[in-house]
C-alpha cells in the first residue's frame, strides 16, 4: 500500500518486490506520484512529465520491511524545493499556491509596544506559506508597515496572517497586535 510519510509531504512508502535496481527505480516513481498527488492534489500529464527527474529530486531512499515484517517497503523522501521548482515550471500550484499569481502586499500592524512584538510580527509574516520577501517598510509609534511578495494572492495570504492569534483586524479592518 502507497501511503505518504507521516509529518512529511516530500515523502511516501511504497511497496517494491525486492532491493534490485529495477525496484528502486520503480519505487522513486511511484513514491514520487504519491508526493506530487499530495502537492498538487492530483496526477495528470503534466505532473508526470516530472517522473523522470525522480533520482535527482530524491534526497534519500532505504528499503524497509512492512509492519508484518513480511513484505518490501520502498521509503524516499524527496527535496522540497526541487520538487516545488519541478511543478512551478510545469506551471501548477504547490500546495494550493498559485506561483503564477504574484502580488505586492503593503500591510500595517497597529499595537506594537516592544522590540518582542515588532520581532514576533516579522516572524509571523516572514512564515506564512507563500510569503516571499518581507521588507520593513516603516517603524512609527506602535505601526509596523510592511512590503511583501506574496505567490498565491494576497487573499491566501491574508487568510493565513489571521490564521494564528498573534494577529486581527479590528472594525477599521486594520491588523492588530492581538498576542504579546
Amino acid at each position: 500500500m502507497t501511503q505518504p510519510l507521516p509529518g512529511n509531504p516530500y515523502g511516501a512508502i511504497v511497496p517494491v518486490q525486492d532491493e534490485s535496481q529495477k525496484s528502486r527505480d520503480t519505487g522513486l516513481r511511484m513514491a514520487l506520484i504519491q508526493v506530487l498527488k499530495g502537492a498538487v492534489g492530483g496526477y495528470d500529464d503534466r505532473t508526470s512529465s516530472i517522473l523522470a527527474l525522480a533520482p535527482r529530486l530524491v534526497q534519500q531512499y532505504s528499503f524497509v520491511r512492512d509492519e508484518s515484517g513480511e513484505g518490501l517497503m520502498f521509503r524516499a523522501v524527496f527535496d522540497p524545493a526541487a520538487v516545488d521548482a519541478a511543478l512551478r515550471a510545469q506551471g501548477l500550484p504547490v500546495f494550493g499556491i498559485n506561483s503564477s499569481l504574484v502580488e505586492n502586499w503593503v500591510v500595517e500592524v497597529h499595537g506594537l509596544r516592544t522590540t518582542s512584538d515588532y520581532s514576533k510580527v516579522l516572524r509571523h509574516f516572514t512564515r506564512i506559506k507563500g510569503v516571499r520577501t518581507v521588507d520593513v517598510d516603516e517603524l512609527h509609534d506602535s505601526t509596523l508597515r510592511l512590503r511583501m511578495v506574496v505567490e498565491g494572492g494576497i487573499q491566501m495570504a491574508a487568510e493565513r496572517a489571521e490564521a494564528g492569534d498573534l494577529i486581527s483586524r479590528d472594525q477599521a479592518g486594520n491588523y492588530v497586535l492581538a498576542r504579546r
